[in-house]
């Protein structure tokens, strides 16, 4: 009866992750990522299931991590936010995109990626 509680614990682990908000975190600050991760690890529903350093990693772990909800930085190097949104939304419609940054907007400068965004409504699925 021992090994009945590792068990437990795993199937339980299991079905909070298949029944829960799947999150990917792309900011190609580790503290913003740690700090959003602590933040979302009090709630019960929702759990982050991969972190990207940059566009294109957001893109391929997309791909690879099947996340509900992606919370997507801005300004990142190789691919910005608003590059790998557009990649996201188009091959994985299902797929939710809720962009931040961390960048006051009185330090935006005229090549802000931000000045791209074209917003497209999200279309539930019943």
């Amino acid at each position: 009866m021992g090994g009945s509680g590792l068990v437990a614990d795993v199937d339980r682990n299991m079905t909070r992750i298949e029944t829960s908000i799947r999150v990917l975190l792309a900011d190609d600050q580790t503290m913003v990522r740690q700090g959003i991760r602590a933040l979302l690890s009090f709630a019960q529903d929702v759990v982050v299931v991969a972190e990207a350093a940059n566009g294109h990693e957001a893109i391929e772990l997309a791909h690879h991590a099947s996340p509900h909800v992606v919370l997507m930085d801005i300004h990142m190097p190789l691919v910005d936010g608003i590059a790998a949104t557009q990649r996201i939304r188009a091959e994985l419609p299902d797929v939710a995109v809720i962009i931040l940054t961390t960048l006051p907007r009185r330090l935006r400068d005229r090549r802000d990626p931000s000045r791209r965004l074209r917003v497209s409504p999200q279309r539930r699925r019943r």
